[in-house]
């Protein structure tokens, strides 16, 4: 299965072995951190300075979490991040794997969303 979205306007294609390898890092680390090298992806949502990745799993506050959850998927809907469907986030969220939140300087100011 493979995958064609543009991401802040750079095609990035994704299929399976990329997932096993985002995986991979994640299990490798297993403290929640996300490693910010060798990920494509990563540093060019970082790069954006308005998305980051971060686990899903063993978050260390849930209910912020599901704020910053709600939040970015009020601005996709709206069209304020550069992404062409809701689909692409979707099948992040699918994959439990990563989650798609906005900066923390952003998420202290809910007005933002």
């Amino acid at each position: 299965m493979e995958f064609n979205r543009y991401v802040f306007g750079c095609e990035h294609k994704i299929d399976d072995s990329d997932w096993i390898e985002y995986k991979a890092r994640y299990d490798d680390l297993g403290r929640g951190e996300l490693m910010k090298t060798n990920s494509g992806l990563y540093r060019r949502l970082k790069s954006k300075g308005l998305l980051s990745l971060i686990p899903r799993k063993n978050p260390s506050d849930v209910k912020h979490l599901k704020t910053l959850e709600s939040g970015i998927y009020d601005k996709i809907s709206r069209g304020k991040i550069k992404i062409l469907d809701n689909a692409f986030y979707f099948w992040l969220r699918k994959r439990n794997i990563l989650m798609v939140y906005p900066l923390r300087h952003e998420a202290q100011n809910p007005k933002t969303f």
